[in-house]
């Protein structure tokens, strides 16, 4: 298995991990309108994806593939951030809601340069 490195040189599988727990802590925060439960499912679906594709990123059998896996990844990243502006912003006056929101889209954010960079340098090496 390739072990893909972050910039500070930790696991890119493992991170994405822990952003998709952070998120899914998060959705417990929200609270239940019929709103806000339309925006818990969709947040959920695409943060769990995109350690999915990930994860298929890892068993693929070509390097077309592996590209193919992580861009999926990186759209799911974009539609978590959507997800995580659209949760603060119709829960502006829930201030814990919105500082933990900003911090994980930050992270997400940082996470879809990560791995923008992934498939830059393989299709630098295809």
């Amino acid at each position: 298995m390739v072990k893909l490195m972050d910039q500070e040189g930790r696991n890119i599988h493992e991170r994405i991990f822990r952003f998709a727990l952070l998120v899914l802590r998060f959705v417990r925060l929200i609270p239940q309108t019929i709103e806000n439960k339309v925006i818990i499912h969709q947040l959920a679906k695409s943060v769990t994806s995109i350690g999915a594709n990930s994860q298929e990123a890892d068993g693929s059998e070509s390097k077309k593939d592996f590209i193919h896996k992580f861009l999926i990844a990186r759209k799911e990243a974009k539609e978590t951030n959507y997800w995580i502006r659209l949760v603060c912003a119709h829960n502006c006056k829930n201030l814990e809601l919105v500082n933990q929101g900003k911090k994980l889209f930050d992270e997400g954010e940082e996470l879809v340069k990560i791995i923008s960079a992934i498939v830059k340098n393989t299709r630098r090496t295809q």
